[in-house]
């Protein structure tokens, strides 16, 4: 759309470029997805569409016992505000994930088969140097097979990935070390596919030689002071936080201040010693005090706010559990006040489907009700932000070859058979070819591969030959909708159709 403006001189015009107002970074916007927590209460943390986790109110839960009760986990994460939002320089924001924690399977009697691992020993803890630290750990000592089945694998759960980088590479452990130093733990976990059961270590990983500790590296944010002065909840950041003071130098510790008689809530500086980390060139506690400013609250009422909303003393809702599908349908999630889950009458959905491959933003308009005891109580609504998730590929992006299919597994020990169809799946076979194939889909082309049942030599890269005589080789069968029904690994001792090690995975 154009604008045509007559003017005759001496009149001029001084035009500017509109700008698009910034949007407010929220926990729906943040998109935390992906949440577990193990009957063992280790703790997977979720990913997120947007900003990166900086911090987590606890490392793990206590493990529920064959005879306990699932329970609800509720995990505070402190997220970094990624730039181009209007509350960038706020630093951070605190969003809840949740997760109904599972008990732990009951023990298998000694008559069944016990196809699941056991941890066996500890693995050792790694000291490595900042930014520069690398390791390799073998971790298939560490575990023992079950009585009736291999372990399928192994896998890394690293809850701190701005501290170590941690991967497996068949049965090791690789890990590199990033530049902030301290203390962490993560976890390998060891597992059997056909059984879906699973055996953990953790590994204690220590990062030094790193610069001067200060406030700055502590990077402290949070915390909160109730109106009457008597309850002071700590920040939160790297290394542990101790004794409160009025002041940054001189005098005692304190651990009330004066109550806050007015109605509007106010800003408090309060400084706090900090204990360093393992791991840098100083140690102990830092010899200057952190400040950080924390909200007290007034004597007025709270009001319930939505998340970037300016209201007088807010306590801001939070929403999570908050989703989108690719056909348009709001998954209801939950709308919390003071860890109290409120009622919601009413909620936008039926969006039009999403067929591109990548996120649609979305506002959903949630009603609910704000209890008593707020002087706003009654029906109140929010505008969430959220991602409507994509449509769903099934055929990967991962490339296999293939080559021509047979009708029988020996039939590939016949010839030397090369790559004849490039292919995508959603498994990496580069890191290896094995039973997790099993029901996936190969697709050419960006279709469903019309296998007919036959069977196909398989490789991650281009390999000729593939199969033939004398060669060891991955084999998996596909129907006409493109679904691997069998994975074998093929050992030809010589040409022929007849039993010649085969091994189906």
């Amino acid at each position: 759309m154009s604008t045509k403006i007559n003017a005759r001189s001496p009149f001029y015009l001084n035009l500017t470029e509109p700008v698009q107002p910034s949007e407010l970074f929220t926990c729906a916007i943040a998109g935390a997805s992906g949440f577990v927590v193990s009957s063992g209460g280790i703790i997977t943390l979720p990913t997120l569409s947007k900003g990166t986790i900086v911090g987590q109110s606890v490392d793990n839960f206590a493990a529920i016992g064959p005879t306990g009760t699932p329970t609800n986990r509720t995990l505070t994460l402190t997220i970094q505000i990624p730039a181009n939002f209007s509350n960038t320089l706020v630093g951070t924001i605190a969003c809840n994930v949740t997760f109904l924690q599972p008990k732990q399977a009951a023990v298998d009697t000694p008559s069944s088969n016990d196809n699941c691992p056991t941890a066996s020993g500890t693995i050792s803890a790694q000291t490595l140097a900042n930014s520069t630290g690398t390791a390799t750990v073998a971790v298939n000592g560490k575990f023992n097979r079950g009585t009736d089945s291999a372990i399928s694998g192994y896998r890394v759960i690293n809850n701190h990935p701005s501290f170590i980088n941690a991967s497996i590479s068949g049965n090791n452990l690789i890990l590199s070390a990033l530049s902030t130093c301290g203390t962490k733990k993560i976890y390998v976990e060891a597992f059997q596919a056909a059984d879906s059961c699973t055996a953990v270590q953790d590994v204690t990983i220590t990062i030094n030689n790193c610069t001067t500790f200060s406030c700055t590296t502590a990077g402290l944010s949070g915390g909160s002071i109730s109106q009457n002065g008597q309850t002071i909840v700590k920040p939160t950041g790297l290394g542990i936080v101790g004794n409160i003071y009025a002041a940054s130098a001189g005098g005692s510790a304190i651990t009330t201040v004066a109550a806050n008689t007015g109605t509007a809530d106010q800003n408090i500086t309060l400084y706090f010693d900090v204990t360093i980390p393992n791991g840098f060139s100083n140690s102990g506690v830092l010899s200057s005090r952190c400040p950080v400013s924390i909200v007290q609250n007034g004597t007025g009422l709270k009001a319930a706010a939505c998340p970037g909303e300016s209201v007088t003393n807010a306590e801001t809702l939070v929403f999570s559990g908050w989703r989108i599908l690719a056909n348009g349908t709001t998954i209801k999630g939950n709308v919390r006040l003071s860890s109290t889950n409120l009622a919601i009458t009413n909620f936008t959905t039926n969006f039009p489907a999403n067929t591109s491959p990548s996120f649609d933003g979305r506002n959903v308009v949630i009603t609910f009700t704000v209890p008593s005891g707020y002087s706003n109580a009654g029906s109140k609504s929010c505008t969430l932000s959220i991602k409507q998730e994509p449509s769903v590929n099934p055929c990967g992006s991962f490339e296999a070859h293939l080559s021509s299919g047979v009708s029988s597994i020996g039939a590939l020990c016949d010839g030397n058979y090369g790559p004849a169809v490039i292919a995508t799946t959603t498994i990496n076979l580069s890191n290896g070819i094995g039973s997790s194939l099993n029901g996936t889909i190969i697709c050419r082309g960006g279709g469903k591969f019309p296998g007919g049942s036959l069977y196909y030599a398989i490789t991650a890269a281009t390999q000729n030959p593939m199969a033939g005589p004398g060669m060891t080789f991955k084999v998996v069968r596909i129907n006409n909708n493109g679904t691997v029904t069998e994975v074998h690994s093929k050992t030809c001792q010589t040409s022929g159709t007849g039993p010649q090690g085969d091994i189906q995975l």
